[in-house]
């Protein structure tokens, strides 16, 4: 009798323990020498509990909060952020933190390099208030730190030259890789009370530019040289550089500034207006050249007058150009010319006044030259053409100043 009870009490206890799905706390079975009358109440409780069990929903359990994982190398831990470096530069990286007179450093050295020869230098973060870094060779910037009040470009400065010692030149160069510092550099755990944040692509562009344009200016002004080595007025002119003009502005209409040189005060074929703006490279690019007294209008138009008017008649030589932004350069899209038949009946070739294409008789006609050729047509036409072509783009006001000391310096504190 005690080992039916036994059995009959096991199975009830197993089938509340099934029906709880693990939820219910585990119960030791009672043992045999216990007497026949507590038995039956036991059972009795084992089978309201397993029957509480299929009706009651088990409670959410809240999964444990994973542990962080400890960090795949070894910290550099600095005042403003701590920096987590690659497990094999434990012995060979040394790492030295300082500020004077309110500038910050934390630089990273080829350890044996640094300890034998005072060399061995990795790479650099330095703090900035503003975008002054970009005057730097050699620079990457990593992001912005901020302790809440006040926002500081943080930069990885480069070497400029090699700074292996003899004896470690192997070691050395098989710890540099830029990309690998970057990278390290931008995975930084910024110091408590302090944020970091990633830069503006945009505002740093603006900033290079302006400084390579500044930097260009400089040159213009002070070797009298152009971005592409030629002479901004020839030495035998002896012309004044202040007649000359140039302006910072978005001309094309891309959203960045562009850099306009208007060479003035030379011989007529040295005559010209450039247009110069930032490469992928950081380099200057040409996007335009032509002779000066041009119209420049919204939407990327240039009209660009001839230096000479050699036609028969008042209508001002030009060609038209319009920004491509695929090719980052200006696109001619025309050439027109003018022929008032009261300044001759024949042209230089001695070729007929075009009385077809003057349907309204006034005796005006105009030469368009496009991507279908060249025809004659009636000087009305030409209007109704412009028109279609500069859509009412708004004439830009072009912020010309004269090439001066007094400008030129004012440049560096626009960077």
């Amino acid at each position: 009798m005690k080992k039916t009870v036994f059995l009959l009490l096991s199975l009830l206890l197993t089938m509340a323990l099934l029906a709880g799905c693990g939820g219910a706390p585990a119960v030791t079975p009672a043992p045999e020498t216990a007497p026949p009358q507590d038995a039956a109440p036991a059972a009795a409780d084992a089978s309201e509990d397993a029957a509480a069990a299929l009706e009651a929903t088990p409670e959410e359990t809240a999964a444990p909060a994973p542990e962080e994982a400890p960090p795949a190398g070894f910290l550099a831990e600095g005042r403003y952020f701590t920096l987590v470096l690659p497990p094999e530069w434990e012995d060979q990286v040394s790492m030295e933190e300082r500020s004077f007179d309110g500038d910050y450093a934390m630089t990273f050295y080829h350890k044996q390099s640094h300890e034998t020869e005072g060399a061995g230098r990795l790479f650099s973060l330095l703090l900035y208030d503003d975008t002054g870094f970009v005057g730097l060779p050699h620079y990457q910037a990593v992001g912005l730190l901020s302790d809440g009040e006040k926002e500081q470009y943080l930069i990885m400065d480069l070497p400029t030259d090699v700074q292996a010692a003899m004896d470690y030149m192997d070691e050395y160069f098989a710890l540099y890789d830029t990309d690998q510092f970057l990278r390290i550099c931008r995975n930084l755990r910024p110091a408590q009370g302090y944020s970091f944040r990633e830069p503006d692509p945009a505002l740093l562009r603006a900033a290079q530019a302006r400084f390579e344009y500044a930097n260009a200016m400089s040159i213009v002004l002070g070797l009298n040289r152009m971005p592409d080595g030629s002479e901004v007025m020839p030495e035998d002119w002896g012309g004044d550089m202040a007649k000359n003009r140039f302006a910072i502005y978005d001309v094309d209409g891309d959203g960045a500034e562009e850099l306009l040189i208007s060479v003035e005060d030379s011989y007529m074929a040295g005559m010209r207006t450039m247009i110069y703006c930032l490469d992928e490279n950081f380099q200057l690019k040409e996007e335009l050249g032509i002779f000066p007294g041009a119209e420049y209008y919204a939407g990327g138009l240039v009209r660009a007058y001839a230096s000479h008017n050699q036609t028969h008649g008042v209508l001002w030589p030009y060609s038209l150009y319009r920004y491509d932004p695929v090719q980052n350069v200006y696109v001619q899209l025309a050439s027109v010319y003018g022929w008032d038949k009261e300044y001759g009946d024949t042209d230089y070739n001695g070729d007929p006044f075009p009385t077809a294409a003057d349907r309204n008789g006034n005796g005006s006609v105009a030469s368009l030259q496009d991507a279908e050729g060249q025809r004659w047509i009636d000087d009305e036409e030409l209007g109704v053409w412009e028109a279609e072509q500069f859509g009412g783009a708004e004439q830009l006001v072009i912020p010309w100043q004269a090439i001066t000391r007094e400008n030129v310096d004012a440049l560096w504190d626009t960077v």
